[in-house]
């Protein structure tokens, strides 16, 4: 997972980068001080990431302020040196919270969590069930989708698109519900941005996968060992 820290205070920031260098999951995208500027490069796309180790108390933007407006869903644990910003972190989705000073073995603890859940599953109930509803417009505006026709659901910021074989549905669903409503082996999480239906999948590359009607969908750093992983249990000699 390419990982991005952002804190104001040098030390604790020199400390995650050097935790991050040092786990196996995880690979250094870059370590920002400003988070107004970090805010800009992720925007913009100069900076790619999947994880964002995240500080609460920065002068010119808040954590919190930062999580709601980056335009697409990263994970991220905040990390601060205070205990009362629990709810703030909880009403972003963030995937965890630690409080500093943090240890190595807190650390790394909190990645492993974050690894496991991508790949959970949800009630098999809702697996064996062979269609969905989305949400189009509201509460009360619901349509129903059979799982055998989706092709791919592509997410960003504010909605998510689902590409059936007849037609494309926008949903204000999030794709993180979609994740734990589609998981795999028929659904795989293949980028922060997608979910892929492995019924339409012809090739897989570490940076790729291509469908049957051609289209090719990005690999992400975050999910591709989980991919490979799951791939395993239909080739021969696994």
């Amino acid at each position: 997972m390419r990982s991005l820290i952002v804190d104001d205070e040098p030390a604790a920031g020199e400390l995650l980068e050097r935790y991050v260098l040092e786990n196996p999951y995880l690979s250094f995208a870059s370590y920002e001080q400003n988070p107004i500027r970090a805010l800009e490069k992720v925007n913009s796309g100069q900076l790619a990431v999947d994880l964002i180790f995240l500080d609460f108390e920065m002068p010119g933007l808040h954590g919190s302020e930062f999580a709601k407006a980056i335009k697409f869903e990263p994970l991220i644990v905040f990390t601060t040196a205070h205990r009362g910003f629990g709810p703030e972190a909880f009403e972003v989705n963030a995937a965890d919270y630690l409080v500093k000073p943090i240890s190595y073995p807190v650390f790394s603890k909190s990645v492993e969590k974050i690894v496991q859940r991508l790949t959970n599953t949800p009630d098999k109930a809702d697996e064996d069930l062979p269609y969905f509803f989305i949400n189009r417009n509201g509460k009360y505006d619901l349509v129903k989708i059979y799982k055998q026709d989706v092709l791919w659901i592509e997410g960003n910021a504010a909605y998510i698109t689902i590409k059936t074989k007849g037609h494309d549905y926008l949903s204000t669903d999030k794709l993180k519900q979609m994740e734990r409503l589609l998981p795999p082996p028929g659904f795989i999480r293949i980028h922060r941005s997608y979910i892929v239906n492995l019924d339409v999948v012809e090739e897989v590359k570490a940076s790729e996968v291509v469908l049957s009607n051609k289209t090719s969908l990005p690999v992400g750093d975050a999910y591709r060992e989980a991919l490979f992983s799951i791939l395993k249990r239909y080739r021969p000699g696994r």
